[in-house]
């Protein structure tokens, strides 16, 4: 019996390029190693505004994984990899699949794809843009998306997609609700909550939602 991990509905606003608190320069999200069977889909991965944190990927998918499905994820201004494939235990792997994501990365030249091995993996219907001459890495040589489609018989579009408001983030939902747009702010008042002060601007869910919905209706919800 496979062992499922569902990962959905995850909110990354990646405090973790502004912190560095190891003072490395990473900026790692969502790592799928070695699962039998799972889900990653609908998370909102977004905004490194850090210049120091290069090394960076939305998400990766590394190990002797099967029957993982990567879909419907929004992937936006990381300004690194938007996911990875890894080559470690590419023999083990089987229906992987990757499909419906939206991969965009308008003012970076990164590379929206990174894939060593093509062993057991389906890559299909999603969205790419950025505008690096060369988007992509297969076999750890670039490619342009001509060459990616007719390397791995990808039938996704290279199109920049139209958000309601990509601009949406911790910074602004600070403002929009009429406080200091800074992160710090926010920090200092989120620690301000207890069960005797309890400012429903600061809920997770109230958090969410908004910056979500401007990047699409369905994922407000």
């Amino acid at each position: 019996i496979p062992n499922v991990l569902f990962l959905e509905g995850l909110l990354l606003w990646i405090m973790r390029f502004r912190s560095q608190q190891t003072n490395r320069t990473l900026g790692w999200n969502i790592g799928v190693q070695d699962w039998y069977g799972g889900q990653v889909e609908q998370n909102l991965i977004i905004h490194n505004s850090n210049p120091s944190v290069n090394n960076t990927f939305g998400i990766s998918l590394n190990g002797g994984s099967r029957q993982v499905t990567i879909a419907n994820n929004y992937i936006y201004g990381l300004k690194g990899s938007g996911i990875i494939v890894g080559s470690r235990d590419p023999q083990d792997r089987e229906g992987n699949i990757i499909t419906n994501n939206i991969l965009q990365d308008p003012d970076s030249n990164s590379r929206i794809l990174q894939v060593e091995s093509l062993e057991g993996l389906s890559i299909g219907d999603n969205t790419y843009f950025n505008e690096a001459p060369s988007r992509f890495s297969l076999f750890s040589a670039t490619c342009t998306f001509e060459e990616w489609v007719e390397l791995t018989d990808d039938n996704s579009a290279y199109a920049e997609h139209s958000f309601p408001d990509p601009t949406r983030s911790i910074e602004t939902y600070q403002e929009y609700i009429g406080e200091d747009g800074t992160i710090d702010s926010f920090i200092s008042a989120c620690r301000e909550q207890n069960r005797f002060n309890r400012d429903q601007r600061y809920a997770a869910e109230e958090v969410n939602q908004w910056i979500r919905a401007g990047f699409s209706d369905s994922l407000s919800n």
